[in-house]
């Protein structure tokens, strides 16, 4: 069966000193959706498509990997004893702060020349939170996630 593909748009994120941010989609498919925390400075550079002249493209990227992104603090998960209507309710005022969050770190990141026209120019600082990034869910400051997890079990030899 013919399939048929239409080029749109991405939706503008937001424009702040004439650089504009705009969303990108899973697999480039506006159906799917917007992706919650990768974006794009160019509109032919997307998830898969990447069609820029510059190799690697520095137009896509993660807002969490920006020096100036800062994380909401998130409620209590919506299971067993905690599946409250209140937290149901803090889920709904958190979304709300990630958002704000997501605007807040991107026109900072744009200030502090993070984001250019010509794309994104990853800081030291935003290099050194990558890597401490898997530190931290680890649990060990400045130590990989894949180092803080034994081979074996304590009770194995």
């Amino acid at each position: 069966m013919p399939t048929q593909t239409v080029w749109i748009d991405p939706e503008l994120l937001l424009k702040h000193r004439a650089v504009r941010v705009f969303h990108t989609y899973k697999d480039d498919d506006y159906n799917q959706g917007a992706r919650l925390y990768e974006f794009t400075l160019s509109q032919v550079c997307g998830e898969l498509d990447r069609l820029c002249d510059d190799q690697p493209c520095r137009h896509v990227f993660n807002v969490q990997e920006l020096s100036t992104w800062q994380s909401p603090e998130q409620p209590p998960y919506c299971i067993g004893p905690d599946d409250t209507p209140e937290n149901h309710a803090a889920w709904e005022r958190y979304r709300a702060l990630e958002q704000a969050a997501i605007q807040t770190a991107v026109k900072t990141a744009i200030e502090q020349g993070e984001l250019t026209l010509r794309g994104w120019q990853p800081s030291t600082e935003s290099k050194a939170a990558a890597v401490l990034g898997n530190s931290a869910q680890a649990g060990i400051p400045g130590q990989p996630m894949e180092d803080a997890i034994p081979e074996k079990s304590p009770d194995h030899d």
